[in-house]
This record gives structure tokens, sequence and C-alpha cells, in this order.
């Protein structure tokens, strides 16, 4: 897994099954984005969507995210990844 903080409230995120074996995680938003920058409501987009448009995989509510809501990435087959952008919703 790689995040990294893109300003603005924004945060990206990458997971890769590097192994032959599929891979899944279950990520706390909270450790990804931190208290600070979690605002009324929070967009899971998909990174790899066409035209940087946000197509959004979860939204969540700020009191969910500091309740320790996770992000479930599904299952990810070997050698292949899942990419997503963490946002402010609108």
């Amino acid at each position: 897994m790689w995040a990294k903080p893109l300003g603005g409230g924004e945060h990206a995120l990458l997971i890769i099954a590097v192994g032959e074996a599929s891979a899944r995680a279950d990520l706390p938003l909270r450790e990804i984005v931190g208290d600070g920058e979690i605002g009324a409501e929070m967009a899971v987009c998909d990174g790899y969507a066409d035209g940087g448009a946000c197509a959004e995989v979860r939204r969540l509510s700020a009191a969910e995210v500091k309740a320790g809501a996770t992000l479930d990435t599904g299952e990810v087959a070997p050698h292949d990844s899942r990419f997503y952008l963490l946002r402010a919703a609108s």
C-alpha cells in the first residue's frame, strides 16, 4: 500500500497485489486522512476512472470516518492494483 497527501484535502491511495496470490485490504480511512482533513463528507473515488472525474466508490460522513470507517478494496488479482482518490465530497 502507498498513500500520499496531494494537498487541498485530497489523498491518493494505491494498493498493489505483488505476489502470485490475490490480495485484499480493509483500510482505516482515518489513519490515511487524519483528523485535521476530514470534511463534512468524504468521497472515495476510483483513481483509474477516465477524465479525472470522481467516479465515486463510496461516500462517508465525517462521523463515520472518525468512528473508524474502513475501505474494503475487494479482491485484487495477482499483479493487479486499485487506485483511489480520497477527497471532500461535493
